[in-house]
Formats: C-alpha cells, sequence, structure tokens
C-alpha cells in the first residue's frame, strides 16, 4: 500500500483537499471584490488567475478524484503567484507564502515540497529587500520564521508518513492473517451492513462470496439462508439463536455479546460468537468447535495490537503538531515562553475555581480542563500570518494594522480548524484550541473581537483565556499596557471590568483564588527566567 501523500484515492484527504480549496476560492473572490473597487488591475489579475485555476483543479478534484493536469501544477503557481503579489502589489502578501506552505505539503512530497518552498521563501524575501527596501533585522526574523515553518513541516509529514506506513504494513498483515486463520470473521458495521469478511466465513456459512461482496444487511443474509433450507431441523438450532433466525434478524439488538453454537446442513458445528466493538462496528466469527480456542485468541490479539497501534499514532501525531504549533506561535510572538505557561496555569485556576459550580462541572470536567489547558498555548497562533513590521511596531498601530492585526484571531482559528479535521468526530484538542483562537478577544457586553460576540454566545474557553491573558498583560506589561501594574491594581481593574470584558461568574471566580495568581505570578516571572 502506498503511503505517501497526496493520497487522492483517500475520501478523508479528497475531502480535506476539496474544503481547502473552498476556502482560498472564498477568500480570493472576496479580496477580488476589494481590488476591483481599487481598480488594482495587476493585483485583481493574479487574484482571479489563482481563483480561476483552484476552480477548475476543485472541479476536477469532485468529478475525477485527481487535481487537474498534475498534483505539482496548483500549489506551485500559488507559491508563485504569492511572489508576484509581494514584487508588484503589498509586501504584506508574505504572509500567504508562509500560509501556503501547508498547502504545498500536504499535495507534494516532503522532499519536493521542500526545495519548492525554499526557492519560494528566498524568491519573498529578495522581494522584500530589492522592491520594499525592507531593513536587514526584519528580513532576517521573516526568512528564520519561514525557515522554522520549512523545518517543522517536513520533519511533520516525514514522521507522519513513516507512521502511516507502519500502519499501512500491520493493517496488511492484519488482513492476510484475517484470510489466512482457520476462523471465519465477518464484521458489520453500525447499519447492520457487512463490512469486512473472510474466504473461510464463506466457507463456513456455505456462503457465495459475491454475495458478501455486495455489503448486504444481516437480515439479508439470514433469509437468504432461510430461503435455501438451512434451518429447516430446529432441533438442531441452539435455542438462544431461535427467536433471531425466526424474526430474520431484524430489530435484533445486535450491540450485545452473545454465543452460540448450530448445526449446518453438511453437518458440522459452528460456534457463533458476536462482539460489539467501541466503533460500534459488530465482529462476528465462526468457528470448527475443536479449532475454536486457537483461532479466537489469534483474532482478539491481532485487533488488540491494532488498536494499541492506532492509539499511539494518533496521540504521537497530536503531540508532535501541538508542540510544533506551540514553537511556532512563540516565534511570531514577542512574549516569552513563559506567557504560555503562565496562562495556562491561570486557565487551570480560574476553571478549578469556576467548576466547583454545578452549572459548569460537566464542561470542567477534568479531562475537558486538561484539553482546555493544553489548547491555551495556542491562543495566539495567528499572529505567523501577521506582518513582522505590524508585531513589532514601537508606534501606535493606524486603524488599517490594528484592523490586520485583529485578523491573528480568525486566522488561528482557521489553521486549528483544518488540524482538527472534519466530519462527525473531529480532534478535541484543537477544536477546542480553534475555540480559543477564535474568540478569546471577545468581551462579554459584545465590544469585542472578531465577531462582536456577547454573553455566553463566547465559548467557555475563549473567555477562561480571555480573564487570564488580560491578567497577565496588565501584571507583566505588554500590548497596550506598557508598564506592568501590582497585582492589587491588576484586580481591581479586572473587578471593574466585570460585566463589560470579563464574564461576571469569571470575576467572582477570579476573586476566590487571586492569591493563587499571584503566586503563579512571581514563580513564573520572567526576570526570574
Amino acid at each position: 500500500m502506498n503511503s505517501e501523500l497526496p493520497r487522492y484515492v483517500n475520501p478523508a484527504w479528497l475531502h480535506a483537499f476539496k474544503l481547502i480549496n473552498v476556502f482560498i476560492l472564498i477568500v480570493l473572490l472576496i479580496n477580488g471584490v476589494r481590488l476591483s473597487l481599487m481598480a488594482h488591475l495587476l493585483a485583481l489579475a493574479i487574484t482571479f488567475s489563482t481563483a480561476g485555476l483552484i476552480s477548475v483543479d476543485l472541479w476536477s478534484l469532485h468529478f475525477r478524484r485527481t487535481p487537474f493536469v498534475n498534483k505539482h501544477l496548483l500549489p506551485g503557481v500559488i507559491l508563485f503567484f504569492s511572489v508576484l503579489a509581494i514584487y508588484f502589489v503589498d509586501s504584506a502578501a508574505f504572509m500567504w507564502v508562509i500560509a501556503a506552505f501547508p498547502f504545498a505539503y500536504m499535495r507534494l512530497r516532503p522532499p519536493t515540497a521542500l526545495v519548492l518552498c525554499a526557492l519560494t521563501l528566498a524568491g519573498a524575501l529578495v522581494c522584500l529587500v530589492l522592491v520594499w527596501q525592507f531593513p536587514f533585522t526584519l528580513t532576517l526574523r521573516a526568512g528564520l520564521a519561514g525557515t522554522l515553518v520549512l523545518i517543522i513541516l517536513y520533519s511533520f509529514f516525514q514522521t507522519y508518513n513513516k507512521l502511516n506506513h507502519d500502519l499501512a504494513q500491520t493493517s496488511e498483515l492484519l488482513d492476510n492473517t484475517l484470510q489466512s486463520i482457520g476462523q471465519g470473521v465477518i464484521v458489520i458495521d453500525a447499519d447492520n451492513r457487512i463490512k469486512v469478511f473472510n474466504n473461510q466465513a464463506c466457507e463456513l456459512l456455505n456462503l457465495p462470496p459475491s454475495l458478501l461482496s455486495t455489503k448486504p444487511t444481516l437480515p439479508e443474509v439470514v433469509q437468504f439462508q432461510i430461503e435455501r433450507g438451512d434451518f429447516m431441523d430446529f432441533g438442531e438450532v441452539d435455542p438462544a439463536s431461535r427467536a433471531y433466525i425466526t424474526s430474520r434478524g431484524i430489530n435484533v439488538d445486535e450491540h450485545i455479546k452473545r454465543q452460540y453454537v448450530r448445526k449446518d446442513p453438511r453437518g458440522r458445528y459452528i460456534e457463533v460468537q458476536t462482539n460489539p466493538m467501541p466503533s460500534r462496528d459488530i465482529v462476528r466469527t465462526y468457528t470448527d468447535v475443536t479449532k475454536y480456542q486457537m483461532a479466537n485468541r489469534k483474532l482478539q490479539t491481532l485487533f488488540a495490537e491494532h488498536r494499541v497501534l492506532s492509539q499511539s499514532i494518533i496521540q504521537k501525531t497530536q503531540t508532535q503538531l501541538l508542540d510544533a504549533m506551540t514553537a511556532l506561535a512563540l516565534t511570531r510572538d514577542n512574549e516569552s515562553g513563559l506567557h504560555l505557561k503562565r496562562t495556562a496555569a491561570y486557565v487551570r485556576l480560574l476553571a478549578e475555581s469556576l467548576g466547583t459550580y454545578g452549572r459548569y462541572s460537566a464542561q470542567l470536567s477534568e479531562k475537558n480542563l486538561t484539553l482546555i489547558v493544553q489548547a491555551a498555548a495556542l491562543h495566539d497562533l495567528g499572529k505567523i500570518g501577521i506582518p513582522d513590521q505590524i508585531l513589532s511596531s514601537p508606534f501606535q498601530l493606524t486603524d488599517q494594522e490594528a484592523a490586520l492585526l485583529r485578523t491573528h484571531t480568525t486566522l488561528g482559528e482557521t489553521i486549528l480548524v483544518v488540524a482538527a479535521g472534519s466530519g462527525t468526530a473531529p480532534n478535541a484538542l484543537f477544536h477546542i484550541a480553534a475555540k480559543i483562537a477564535g474568540a478569546h478577544h471577545e468581551h462579554w457586553d459584545g465590544s469585542g473581537y472578531p465577531r462582536g460576540l456577547a454573553g455566553l454566545d463566547i465559548p467557555l474557553e475563549a473567555r477562561l483565556m480571555g480573564l487570564a491573558d488580560a491578567y497577565d498583560l496588565l501584571t507583566a506589561g505588554g500590548g497596550s499596557q506598557s508598564k506592568a501594574l501590582t497585582h492589587e491594581a491588576a484586580c481591581a481593574e479586572i473587578v471593574q471590568r466585570s460585566g463589560t470584558q470579563f464574564d461576571p461568574d469569571l470575576v467572582a471566580a477570579f476573586i476566590r483564588v487571586e492569591s493563587s495568581f499571584r503566586t503563579t505570578s512571581l514563580e513564573l516571572h520572567d526576570d526570574i527566567c
């Protein structure tokens, strides 16, 4: 099995490619409207050329299940046009160069993506120096940040491919083992349809493989056996299975562990076990009684190893991605690493204080609280897309610069939504992180940004982060609060903002643990790191 990215034949990856294409297309079209009003013809041409290519690629992905022309075209064009945009339009287009790197790595093999992105980064830096006369210091920082992104992405996708390859080999081993064992196996999904079976099951049940290959429901298989006369003699049918056979398997709860033995028309005694799985799938095993113990033990061991390996890969990948994103966020933020440790500690203190009330006990269970604290480190991830001259400006920002800075909330939210994944079960950690990144600057009275949410419409995780972040800015100095306040002055300021910027319940919880805030602030102060 080929484990290299991209896998256009994989429905999950194909859906991800289409989703990203749609998002980029929407952004380009919105930007095109803005450029039309500005009558910037060259920028408009670049924007709509890219939008047209993405539209064609989206059509090709949807109807042909393959990229337009080849997998290299769209990443190469987007990276090239990003450099053109820097050269001809605006230095702020550098953020699109960085944002395009993950897109290239998702579609291309890591070595190819690394070379292509490195050339693009070099071209972008040259444009910043020659066209926009960026000072050496800012250019160096931009280059280092871009290089770090390349290294992180290369390491992540190389590791992911290796883990995916190992998983593919294990799956292939499992499939080969499934076909080679003497025990019959059928896996039934939550809709009661057969999804996996081996040849031994067909032989033991005397069923044609062509029937099971059509993925029939279990009642349809039972009906086939009844019409063929498999259960003519009920004296040979175990009493536990008679009610099931007479009802033809309809309206029977399969998610109950069962075991029974029956004699088939050829005189063999077949032991049938029904094993519900956590995934809501059902594994049915069919065994000659004399071989039952050995075959069943082997199957259960293989399933256990497969589950352990899958969980290990998921956990390792999530940890690496979280560490990489945290490191990336720090490279684009003037705050130190202790800022992240302090705010995470403040969030835990607030949540533990607030969780004593039954109203929040479910939302702030120990499992959820652990995820919230981990996710807090990514609250400013979106700053990777904000130009250095805005993040590092010693002067008062203009309205336009302030508006661009505020987009770090939605940019971080977008990145984390993609990291969380789509479907019915997105990654819980990055799903929470996306809510925090997108709403931690919202205010209780609706005066915050980016969406002007108010009251309980603001996610609880974001409200916790908003208060913790504000306390740290007040006591450590930063942002508009250039001079650090005393703990007492910061407490007074937070109490004063109750009902306007902060949730009154959170302020009350803060007051209960404000002494612990003081202790944490002193222990993790930047001056003693």
